[in-house]
């Protein structure tokens, strides 16, 4: 296997999600690098055309948060720390189509958790 190298990130950063969604790769929060600010910023990589692009921000920034597709081009983001370190149990979802994030208010009471994992199932049905 050969490793070569791809082009940066356009804010680098660290304790962020990646998600694939097609054929590309959705990087959403995190800390910025070398500093201790928390994320709203969202990227997205094309892996074919190495290239990022700047998306819609979250609505709130998170780290060590998950996130997953769950259909076509519809990720969800939720937990995390936020500002302060504050423990989240929000949810958020992007679409895709709008470059757009909305808060998903449930009645259910969702545990504040971090350094959490999510995937897909049945294709998200």
């Amino acid at each position: 296997m050969k490793l070569e190298g791809r082009r940066s990130m356009i804010s680098a950063r660290r304790s962020h999600c990646m998600t694939v969604t097609g054929e590309c790769l959705l990087v959403t929060g995190g800390m910025k690098k070398g500093s201790t600010e928390k994320m709203q910023a969202c990227e997205l990589y094309d892996i074919e055309q190495d290239a990022w692009k700047s998306l819609a921000p979250m609505n709130e920034a998170r780290y060590q948060h998950a996130a997953v597709e769950v259909k076509n081009g519809v990720i969800y983001v939720f937990c995390g720390l936020g500002t302060g370190d504050h423990h989240l149990n929000s949810i958020e979802r992007y679409r895709k189509t709008t470059d757009s994030w909305e808060q998903i208010l449930t009645n259910i009471k969702l545990s504040p958790r971090l350094g959490l994992g999510a995937i897909s199932i049945n294709d998200g049905d």
